[in-house]
C-alpha cells in the first residue's frame, strides 16, 4: 500500500508517528524499480528516503549497470523468508492440482468464437508491424506489450462471462444477463449487422446499375436492379430493407423499361412497378409527415413553456424594479 508514493494510502501512512517501522511484501518490485523508493520513504531509510539521493546514489547507477550499491543496501535492511524456512510453521497440506475443462454452451461458444476472430485480427494487425520474427518481448515498450497481450485478456474474460468483455458485441449494462437474455442480445446485434451489410450490398447493386446506365448498357443495368430486388425479397422475412433504397431501385427500373423496352428482358412483375413505386412513396410520405407533425407538436409545447417562463421573468423583473 505504500510502494506507490502517489497513492492516498501512502500519503496517510507517511503521517503516522512511530518509533519503529517495517514493511511486509511478497513483491518488493511489482511495476518498476521505483517501488523500492516507496518502501524506503515509508521506512525513513536516510538518506535514500530523499528522492534526490535515491536517484543519484541508487536508481541511476543501477540503470547504468552498477547494481552493487542497491544490493548492499537491501542486504542490510531486507529480511527474506523463503518457503523452506517457514514451511514447518505453516503446516500446509500438500498441493493438489486438478484441471477441469469447461464446455461452452452453444451461446457461449458463438460469443467466444466471435471474440476469437476479432482478437486474432487485432493481434495480426499489430504483429504485422514487426518484420523480424526474433524480436524479444523485453525490447518492446510497455504500452505496446499491453496492446499485444490485450486480446488474450479479452479471451480470458470471455471465458468468465460475456459481459466481462469490453467490446462491440454487447452494450454496457449494470444487471447480469442470463444466457437466454444474452442469446436475445446477440441475435439482435447480429440482425443489425446483417441489415447494415445488406444495406451496403444494395448500395453496391444500385451503384453498379448506375454505372451501366451512364455507359448506356441498359440490359446490364436492368439486371443489376433485378439482383437488388431479388436480394431484399429473399431476406424480407428476416430483416427489413430501407424504403428509400427500394424506391430508388423500383423507380429507376421502371423508368429504364419504359424507355428501352426493346433492349431489356421483361418479367410478369414489371407491369406492377409503377404501382409499387406509388405505394412506397405514399407510405414514406405518411411516415415522414407523422414525424413532422410530432415535431411540430413538441415545438408548440416548448414554445408554450418558454412563453410562460418569459411572463414569469417579466413579472419578477417589474416587481424587483
Amino acid at each position: 500500500m505504500v510502494e506507490s508514493t502517489t497513492a492516498k494510502a501512502a500519503e496517510v501512512a507517511l503521517h503516522l508517528q512511530s518509533v519503529h517501522r517495517w514493511c511486509v511484501t511478497g513483491t518488493p518490485i511489482q511495476r518498476d524499480l521505483a517501488d523500492i523508493y516507496g518502501l524506503l520513504l515509508f521506512l525513513g531509510v536516510d538518506p535514500y528516503c530523499n528522492q534526490i539521493w535515491w536517484k543519484t546514489l541508487l536508481y541511476e547507477p543501477y540503470r547504468q549497470g552498477k547494481t552493487q550499491h542497491l544490493c548492499n543496501l537491501l542486504a542490510k535492511i531486507l529480511w527474506r523468508s523463503t518457503k523452506k524456512d517457514v514451511i514447518h510453521e505453516l503446516q500446509l497440506p500438500d498441493q493438489d492440482e486438478r484441471v477441469k475443462w469447461l464446455t461452452f454452451s452453444p451461446v457461449e461458444q458463438h460469443f467466444y468464437r466471435r471474440q476469437h476472430e476479432e482478437c486474432a485480427r487485432f493481434a495480426m494487425r499489430l504483429l504485422s508491424h514487426w518484420k523480424k520474427t526474433d524480436t524479444m518481448l523485453s525490447t518492446i515498450d510497455k504500452h505496446t506489450v499491453n496492446q499485444l497481450l490485450n486480446p488474450l485478456l479479452r479471451l480470458r474474460q470471455a471465458c468468465c462471462h460475456p459481459q466481462a468483455v469490453r467490446g462491440s458485441h454487447l452494450s454496457v449494462q449494470r444487471s447480469t444477463l442470463t444466457m437466454d437474455k444474452l442469446l436475445e442480445t446477440l441475435i439482435s446485434k447480429a440482425k443489425l449487422e446483417c441489415e447494415e451489410a445488406h444495406r451496403q450490398l444494395l448500395f453496391a447493386f444500385n451503384g453498379l446499375a448506375g454505372i451501366h446506365l451512364l455507359k448506356e448498357e441498359w440490359a446490364d443495368g436492368v439486371n443489376m436492379y433485378r439482383d437488388a430486388m431479388r436480394s431484399w425479397i429473399e431476406h424480407e422475412a428476416i430483416f427489413r430493407t430501407d424504403a428509400l433504397q427500394k424506391l430508388h431501385t423500383l423507380y429507376n427500373l421502371s423508368d429504364i423499361l419504359s424507355h428501352h423496352q426493346e433492349q431489356c428482358s421483361r418479367t410478369l412483375r414489371d407491369d406492377k412497378l409503377i404501382d409499387e413505386v406509388k405505394e412506397l412513396k405514399s407510405d414514406y410520405a405518411i411516415r415522414v409527415n407523422a414525424q413532422v407533425t410530432s415535431a411540430q407538436e413538441n415545438l408548440k409545447t416548448v414554445k408554450s413553456s418558454t412563453a410562460e417562463l418569459m411572463k414569469k421573468v417579466t413579472i419578477l423583473a417589474f416587481t424587483t424594479v
